[in-house]
C-alpha cells in the first residue's frame, strides 16, 4: 500500500484487526486474500479489516511428499479483532496461540504487513455471499489445507470439507419412474431445490463461491470438484427459474431469481480474478467446461425472462446488466458469450459425459 502519514497508520492500528502467525521459516509464502509474498520476516498482518478474510501459508521447509502444501485460515474478522496462530515447523502446521497484549503488537509491528487494500475490492466481489455461518458448517475451526478432501469424495477420510453432498447423475426423487426419470435427468430442478432446500437458494451461492476461492488460493482439487457440481447444478434447472413452484423448490420466486442475479455477478468477478494462462497451466480444460454451463445458464434465464419477464420486475433489467458484465468478462479469455437465450431450447449434453445420469433398473 502506499506510504502512510503517522496519522493514517495511527488510525488504520487502532480501527483495524490483526492476523499474527509466529514461526514461519524464512522463505516460506504468506498471503491474504489472494495477495502473495515469499517473506524473510513476517509474524501476519495488520489493519484487516472487519469482514470475511482467507490467511494462507506454506513453508520453506518441504512437505513429506516433497511439495510445498499451501494451508489457511478462513474466518470473519470483527472489528479490531485479535486472532493468533503459531507454526510448528516438527507437526508442519499452525494451530491456534494465545492473543496478543498491545505491547507484543507493538514490539511485532515492524514484522506485520499492511493488508493489501488494493486487492480489497476483488476479494469482496468473489465473496460476496459467504457468512460465518456457511464458513463454520463446511469449515468447522476454519483451518483448510490443498490435500483435504470434501465430504462424498471416494476415499474421504479425516479432516473433511463439508459441503453439500449430491449426485448430478441421480438427480430424480425416489419415486420417479419412467418419462419423470428422463426429465428430471435432463433438468436438475427438483434436485436443486432438494439441496437448498434448509438454508435457501443464495446458500448455493455462497457455496460455489467458497469452493472457487479455495481453488484459485489454495489449488484444491476436491473444492474444484465441488465447483464444477455447484455450476452445474445452477446452470441446468429451468423449470426452477420459469415457475420455481412447479419445481417443488420450497422458497420463494423472488429469492430464487436473486440468487440468480448473485450468480452472474460471481461468474463474472471469477473470470475477472483467474490469473493469465491459468487454464493451460493449472486448469487445463476448465475452460471448456465453464463455458457450455454458462451457455447453459443463458439458455434457461434468457427462456425464463421472454416467458415471465412481469414476474421478475426490476430484476429483469439487473440480470441484463448483468449478463453484459460477463460477456466482457468472458472476453478476456476470447469467448464469446451469447445474448441471454440466444440459442434457445434445453440442451441434451447433460446426458452424456461427466455428469451423465445413471439409472438403476428395479
Amino acid at each position: 500500500m502506499d506510504m502512510l502519514t503517522p496519522d493514517q497508520a495511527r488510525a488504520l492500528w487502532d480501527a483495524g484487526g490483526f492476523f499474527i502467525l509466529t514461526g514461519l521459516p524464512q522463505g516460506s509464502e504468506y498471503g491474504i486474500d489472494g495477495t502473495f509474498n515469499v517473506v524473510r520476516t513476517c509474524s501476519g498482518t495488520k489493519f484487516v479489516p472487519p469482514g470475511l478474510h482467507l490467511l494462507t501459508w506454506s513453508a520453506s521447509t518441504p512437505s513429506p511428499s516433497g511439495v510445498p502444501l499451501r494451508s489457511g485460515l478462513l474466518r470473519v474478522f470483527a472489528a479490531k479483532e485479535r486472532v493468533a496462530f503459531a507454526y510448528s515447523s516438527s507437526e508442519e502446521d499452525a494451530s491456534p496461540a494465545d492473543t496478543p497484549s498491545d505491547a507484543e503488537l507493538v514490539a511485532l509491528d515492524a514484522a506485520l504487513a499492511p493488508y493489501p487494500f488494493a486487492g480489497l475490492a476483488r476479494w469482496k466481489a468473489l465473496t460476496t455471499h459467504i457468512t460465518a455461518a456457511i464458513v463454520n458448517s463446511v469449515l468447522p475451526g476454519g483451518i483448510v489445507d490443498a490435500l483435504m478432501s470434501a465430504d462424498g469424495d471416494e476415499g474421504a477420510a479425516g479432516r473433511t470439507m463439508r459441503f453439500p453432498v449430491f449426485d448430478l447423475k441421480k438427480s430424480w426423487p425416489t419415486d420417479a419412474v419412467g418419462s419423470e426419470l428422463t426429465r428430471h435427468a435432463q433438468d436438475k430442478s427438483w434436485l436443486l431445490g432438494s439441496v437448498a432446500a434448509k438454508t435457501g437458494p443464495t446458500s448455493l451461492i455462497a457455496h460455489l463461491q467458497l469452493a472457487f476461492v479455495l481453488v484459485l488460493y489454495l489449488s484444491s482439487s476436491a473444492a474444484l470438484d465441488v465447483y464444477r457440481r455447484f455450476l452445474s447444478l445452477l446452470a441446468r434447472a429451468p423449470t426452477a427459474l420459469l415457475d420455481p413452484a412447479a419445481s417443488a423448490a420450497p422458497f420463494a420466486p423472488a429469492a430464487l431469481r436473486r440468487a440468480y442475479l448473485a450468480l452472474i455477478h460471481t461468474l463474472a468477478a471469477q473470470l475477472l480474478a483467474l490469473p493469465d494462462n491459468v487454464f493451460d497451466a493449472d486448469l487445463p480444460e476448465m475452460d471448456v467446461f465453464c463455458l457450455g454451463e454458462i451457455a447453459q445458464l443463458g439458455r434457461n434465464v434468457g427462456a425464463a425472462l421472454a416467458a415471465r419477464r412481469a414476474a421478475w420486475g426490476d430484476v429483469a433489467g439487473e440480470v441484463e446488466r448483468a449478463w453484459a458484465a460477463l460477456q466482457r468478462a468472458g472476453r478476456r479469455w476470447g469467448w464469446a458469450i451469447d445474448d441471454l437465450g440466444a440459442a434457445g431450447g434445453a440442451d441434451d449434453s447433460d446426458e452424456e459425459g461427466e455428469y451423465a445420469p445413471i439409472v438403476v433398473e428395479p
